[in-house]
Parts: C-alpha cells; structure tokens; sequence
C-alpha cells in the first residue's frame, strides 16, 4: 500500500515538472474562417488543452494547456498541418528542469525522449524553473531549441 503512495506521488511530481503551459503560434495557409474552426477543434482534441483561439486576422494560434499535461509542440504542430495550414514560431512556456548534457544547458522535460536545447538567457542548472521564450519554426524534428526570453 506505502508503495503505490509513493508511486503515485512520483507519478505527479515528475508530470509538474516539465510541461508546456502556454504556446502562440503562428501558421500560415489558407485563410477561411471554416479552415480556422477545423484547426481550434483538431488542437482541443490533445488531452491537456484547456483552451484554444484563432487569430485569423494576424495569423495565430493561443493555445493554454492544464497543470500536469504531457502535450508535445510536435503534437500541435502536426494538428496545425493536418488541416492544411503550415506551423511558425512558438512563443512558449514551458516548465522543466535544466541540466547540464554534453556541455551544454538543455530543459530536460521529465516523460519526454528528447530534451530542449536552451539559448538566450539560461539560467544556472536548476530543479524546476518556468521558462518564456521562443521555439524557431522549421526545427530539426529531433530536438527543438528554445530561445529564452527570461525565467518566471
């Protein structure tokens, strides 16, 4: 019994620790309001998307996700592509864990294969931080690299 409490404590320390929160993204591809519901309804359909909305006009996507998600950007990405639109830059927060790979900082997201690699204004190696900043469009598909804008 003791250990399946403990189990189940990991199980939701680790989901806190690395998670998107937070991705506006923008696209481009056709524009027609139809187009834009079938890419809101596609991205609602990820378990852990609280909430989504289309900015047809300046081309972007607002995306919140839950406490405890596990939704990759290469998820949203491929929802944005399957109704035949074409992913941009992603302004993100993110939650993780920076450590130190090879010499080089990443964000490593706890349930995730691939880290993130980090750039810009990293802070030091860290249990948990809460990072804003920008993940470039067109990234290999092996590892997206996020730009920091600045811890929270």
């Amino acid at each position: 019994m003791a250990f399946r409490a403990i189990l189940a404590t990991l199980v939701i320390v680790s989901s806190a620790l690395a998670e998107f929160r937070h991705v506006s993204m923008g696209y481009s591809g056709e524009e027609c309001s139809s187009c834009a519901a079938s890419m809101t309804k596609s991205i609602q359909r990820l378990r852990g998307v609280s909430s989504v909305s289309v900015d047809a006009k300046k081309a972007v996507i607002v995306i919140e996700l839950a406490a405890g998600n596990r939704v990759l950007l290469s998820e949203i990405r491929d929802a944005v592509k399957r109704v035949g639109f074409t992913p941009g830059e992603a302004r993100v927060v993110v939650l993780g864990t920076i450590v130190e790979e090879s010499g080089q900082r990443v964000l490593k997201p706890h349930g995730f294969e691939q880290p993130i690699e980090l750039r810009g204004a990293v802070p030091s190696a860290a249990a948990e931080v809460k990072l804003e900043g920008t993940i470039p469009a067109g990234n290999l598909p092996s590892r997206d690299t996020l730009i920091v804008k600045n811890s929270l």
